[in-house]
Order: structure tokens, then C-alpha cells, then sequence
């Protein structure tokens, strides 16, 4: 597969990726940061990446905490996503609606 679709037009930053999971035809992904690609400077942060295959629309959605992890499913709309306690210092997680 040679086609790579570009996240955001910014060529200069990588994204970090930890976790996803599919519900019906959108994609949504645990992002704790990303890097500057010239510098190589982690950015710690705490998103969801959310992608619907239908229309083509991409998101990064704020979360409460930074360092998102793993997600597990609860339900059929609510998620709960792991922190990591390298980065937030905490012991926890967030409840998430999809």
C-alpha cells in the first residue's frame, strides 16, 4: 500500500499514536504529543485523533489529562482511556463519549 493519506499539513511534527479502536466508520486514537522533526523537542500532550472514513474529516480532540494511553471500551458510547503516570504524575483515567 503506497498511498499515505497527510494527518495535518505540517511535514515539520510527528505524532505519537499509543491506542485506537473503530466504531462504525470512525477511527479514534489515543495521541500523547509529537515531536518537532528539526529539533527532535517531545511535546507531551493529551488528544484524541478522531477520523471519519465517510466524509474525510480529522479532529484532534482535548482531553483533561495529558499522556493518554490505552482505550478501553465500557459501552457502546463511552470509553475510558489510561493515563500514563510518567508523564501526568497521576494514577488514572478519563471517561470519554463517542
Amino acid at each position: 500500500m503506497n498511498y499515505k493519506e497527510p494527518l495535518y499539513e505540517q511535514p515539520e511534527i510527528t505524532y505519537y499514536f499509543n491506542n485506537s479502536l473503530v466504531r462504525g466508520n470512525h477511527l479514534y486514537a489515543t495521541s500523547s504529543g509529537y515531536h518537532k522533526d528539526s529539533t527532535k523537542e517531545k511535546i507531551v500532550q493529551g488528544k484524541i485523533f478522531h477520523y471519519d472514513m465517510d466524509s474525510g474529516t480529522k479532529e484532534f480532540i482535548d482531553l483533561p489529562e495529558i499522556a493518554p494511553s490505552n482505550l478501553f471500551e465500557l459501552n457502546d458510547d463511552l470509553v475510558a482511556i489510561e493515563h500514563s503516570t510518567v508523564y501526568s504524575k497521576k494514577i488514572g483515567f478519563s471517561l470519554f463519549f463517542i
